[in-house]
């Protein structure tokens, strides 16, 4: 009995002992560089993507699916970082897990847009003025899927908007000087979608608002094709959808000196698409106006033409 007591010590020992030196299973973390850029030449013009300074980089793990409810902000991995046209941002990512990592470049301090990190959407502010290049802004999804080694990446954000752009030819902008008209501004009423889910890049909630008379940056149109026989009367960016979508436009041009429109023009069932320019173009200040109403892509064709 002795010996079966002090065989089941030992075999206990060795058990503890074993137990005590198992290797204990930790998650490997990987390196996760990306290389950030947003799309927009070096013009300070309108578009020129300068504005976008603020960098966040929100984070998000698939736990147990693959649905969107499964997803969890990991507040302690996101960042925020400065970006100036393009930056790099390192991540610390486990291997194995799987990721959707959404990146949003807007102005600081603005205020047009709120990101919801919990609820994982970007909703528009509704107000404010019109023309405002501050309300340019760059985003991207990037989804890992299941992290097996290290990731080096190039992230090249685009705008989740359409441009609308309102131009006329320098002939009419000519008749308004001879006439001693100083052109003080504009205003815009659009209807749009409000809300963008950054996991799926769809957008939600269209709602019409008005953004208020605003000076314009620059005379000259940063548009190709228009760029040296026209002038900006209007300038506003609108969330857009990835497929063509369409909304009626009210703008109203001011004459310095005066809150009350000088002239205001409606045009309906304007198309507008996401990273799309609008372009709606004629003789803004004269009596008569004629309106050829195009889609000009920033960097793609065909363009959408539509006459009205």
């Amino acid at each position: 009995m002795k010996r079966i007591v002090a065989s089941m010590l030992a075999l206990a020992a060795v058990l503890s002992c074993s137990k005590q030196h198992e290797p204990a299973i930790v998650p490997e973390a990987v390196d996760a560089v990306f290389t950030v850029g947003t799309e927009g030449p070096m013009t300070k013009a309108y578009s020129d993507g300068t504005t976008a300074t603020e960098l966040t980089v929100a984070v998000y793990r698939y736990e147990g699916g693959s649905a969107q409810d499964n997803l969890i902000y990991l507040e302690n991995v996101s960042k925020q970082a400065a970006i100036n046209i393009s930056t790099t941002v390192s991540l610390k990512l486990i291997k194995g897990e799987s990721y959707e990592i959404v990146f949003w470049a807007q102005k600081p301090g603005a205020g047009f847009y709120t990101f919801d990190t919990a609820a994982k959407k970007i909703t528009v502010k509704e107000t404010g003025l019109a023309n405002d290049e501050g309300r340019d802004a760059f985003y991207k999804v990037y989804t890992t899927g299941k992290v097996s080694s290290a990731i080096t990446e190039t992230v090249k954000l685009r705008r989740p908007f359409a441009q609308i752009n309102v131009l006329t030819t320098l002939e009419d902008w000519q008749a308004a000087v001879d006439n001693k008209i100083t052109f003080a501004g504009s205003s815009m009423t659009v209807t749009a979608p409000t809300v963008l889910n950054v996991i799926d890049g769809s957008v939600s909630s269209p709602k019409a608002y008005t953004l208020e008379k605003n000076s314009i940056v620059s005379d000259n149109p940063n548009v190709p094709g228009y760029a040296s026989t026209h002038k900006y009367v209007a300038m506003d960016y609108i969330l857009a959808g990835a497929a063509k979508a369409v909304s009626d436009v009210r703008f109203d041009v001011y004459k310095s000196g005066t809150d009350t429109p000088l002239n205001t023009w409606n045009v309906a069932t304007v198309p507008y698409q996401r990273n799309y320019r609008t372009n709606i173009v004629g003789d803004i200040f004269s009596v008569d106006g004629t309106f050829n109403v195009i889609i000009v892509p920033e960097y793609e064709t065909p363009d959408y033409k539509q006459d009205i």
